[in-house]
């Protein structure tokens, strides 16, 4: 069973609300990054408002997943500045960090489960590192998540019995169970069949409307783009080039940008396939 038809109770309408007037959650102010001999963020500035649906699109490479990382801390930038909550976490001690980062929740691209572990010892594991509660605390938490992914008594599976689709459902309530401001989102459709991508994506749209979180979503797919995010940012050459809503992006006369969505290779990868 892949609970894919047990998905009646979200509400997966897209989200409406562009997060106008909203407090920036997450900023990015002359974030530079570099790893070998290339600067994968270059000056990048970046504001994502309380609340919203923010996709981050770019071509494979670009430095997608490296911007997530900034900005829950598990990498540091080499300059510029990254703010959660107006807080600037480049200045803070990495206890401090730590602490910073269980305002957020990361769904990773393939699940990240551990596979000798239950569902419910997946979910539960966070709770069980970081906090000291009873067992009855814990297995109310952990149910309580499993629940809002529609997975209903399902805590008692290896992950080796799951579909695809429910891996990533495990991953986000995972996320959840430290009830964060901020899921970080990477590729959390990738490898999946339009049935269960579609699931996954109805999830998303659904943890933001109920639970009011800031969702920041990684992917090259650009139908899931469009259909869950409040805003697109166009992530090209080190720096977010576009910002607009899904409508505003397909319209731009970014020519980087339209190829990209046009599936045309830009100059800069021509040169590299010589």
């Amino acid at each position: 069973m892949d609970g894919t038809n047990t998905m009646s109770t979200i509400d997966s309408t897209p989200p409406t609300s562009e997060g106008g007037g909203s407090a920036p959650m997450i900023e990015l102010v002359g974030v530079t990054k570099v790893l070998g001999d290339r600067a994968v963020i270059n000056r990048m500035n970046l504001e994502i408002r309380q609340g919203e649906v923010f996709v981050i699109l770019g071509r494979s490479g670009a430095g997608k997943s490296v911007t997530l990382k900034l900005m829950v801390g598990l990498m540091r930038p080499d300059s510029g500045n990254v703010l959660v909550h107006g807080e600037d976490i480049t200045k803070l001690l990495d206890r401090d960090v730590r602490q910073v980062r269980l305002k957020f929740g990361f769904v990773f691209q393939f699940g990240a489960l551990i596979n000798w572990l239950s569902v419910f010892e997946n979910v539960a594991l966070p709770l069980r590192e970081h906090l000291r509660l009873s067992e009855e605390e814990i297995r109310t938490r952990v149910e309580q998540k499993l629940d809002l992914v529609q997975l209903t008594g399902e805590g008692s599976k290896m992950p080796a019995e799951l579909s695809g689709g429910m891996k990533k459902r495990v991953g986000i309530a995972r996320a959840l169970i430290f009830e964060p401001l901020v899921i970080l989102y990477d590729e959390p459709t990738t490898g999946l069949d339009p049935v269960r991508s579609n699931s996954i994506q109805e999830v998303i749209i659904d943890m933001n409307r109920r639970l009011g979180v800031t969702s920041v979503v990684v992917t090259h797919e650009l139908h899931v783009a469009y259909r869950i995010a409040n805003r697109i940012g166009f992530l090209s050459n080190g720096k977010i080039v576009e910002v607009g809503t899904p409508a505003e992006i397909q319209a731009s006369k970014n020519e980087d940008l339209q190829n990209f969505l046009e599936g045309r290779q830009d100059e800069r990868e021509e040169r590299s396939l010589l």
